[in-house]
């Protein structure tokens, strides 16, 4: 009897034993596939993020060092459209509440862009220039100091000196007409770059719409001709602004273009003031001569 409830017993424990390792085998699957499926989403989540997040993120940041070098190039590059520009600068002063010329910077400058059209190819245009700086350096270096300041008081200097009649009739050679011719050749340049940059014109077009507008009305018939004649070779637009730029052909790509661009731009900015009070100051003197050359 004894032995029949040992032999019970242990087929009993056994029994059991067999049942809790069946159990934990049946946890520990059935555990192992619930942690399978819940890293399941994790890992498609580290895979797309591998395949899509990542790779973007480096394109992105190479984009916006490539952008930070480009622009850090832009900084350094100096052109002498930017020199010109600088030369301009300090023509506008203030004086009190209003804005003068002042006549020896803008002499200078003057002289800064005289040397910019004959790289360009406007020989004549360059040379009448010079001409008539010389007809205002005339004056300037024999009015009194203290009336040749601005460009209103060495103008109102000479008025007084009753060499000009009314209505604007200037003597030539004469510091009123040298500044007068100056100031059209100044707003030429002005209109055709305008035209350069903002228009669908080529150089050529471009500076002969200008001269139409600015110049040609107070030419004779022999002037037009030889300005319309040299304005045709005007280069073309890559190698115009490689030359103003201060570029040679082969070194000249898009970034320093673009660089011209906005210098020239910042040109326009300087001269346009410019302009506006010089027009004012003749208005003013009664010293507009319309008569053709």
């Amino acid at each position: 009897m004894l032995l029949l409830l040992a032999s019970s017993h242990a087929e009993a424990s056994a029994a059991a034993a067999a049942t809790g390792n069946s159990f934990r085998k049946t946890y520990s699957a059935a555990a192992s596939r619930r942690a399978k499926a819940l890293s399941r989403p994790l890992l498609k989540s580290s895979v797309k993020y591998r395949r899509i997040v990542a790779p973007t993120s480096i394109s992105d940041r190479s984009r916006r060092m490539g952008a930070l070098m480009v622009a850090e190039l832009k900084r350094k590059l100096h052109t002498k459209v930017a020199d010109l520009s600088e030369a301009f600068e300090p023509v506008l002063k203030a004086r009190g509440i209003l804005c003068e010329l002042d006549t020896l910077y803008l002499l200078k400058a003057c002289r800064k862009l005289e040397m910019t059209m004959k790289l360009i190819g406007q020989r004549q245009s360059a040379r009448e220039m010079e001409n008539n700086i010389h007809k205002v350096e005339a004056l300037y270096h024999s009015a009194p100091h203290a009336r040749r300041k601005t460009l209103e008081m060495l103008l109102e200097y000479e008025k007084e000196l009753g060499i000009h009649q009314p209505n604007g009739i200037l003597k030539d050679p004469s510091a009123a007409m040298g500044f007068l011719w100056i100031r059209r050749s100044l707003s030429f340049q002005y209109k055709m770059y305008s035209l350069i940059l903002d228009s669908n014109l080529s150089t050529t077009e471009a500076a002969l719409s200008a001269y139409r507008t600015e110049l040609e009305p107070f030419h004779g018939w022999a002037l037009q001709r030889i300005y319309t004649l040299a304005l045709k070779t005007t280069p073309p637009s890559h190698e115009l602004l490689a030359t103003i730029g201060g570029f040679r052909d082969e070194n000249f790509g898009r970034i320093e273009e673009e660089v011209v661009r906005r210098d020239l731009r910042q040109l326009l900015s300087t001269w346009r003031p410019i302009l506006t009070r010089w027009k004012n100051d003749y208005a003013k003197l009664d010293l507009e001569d319309k008569r053709q050359v």
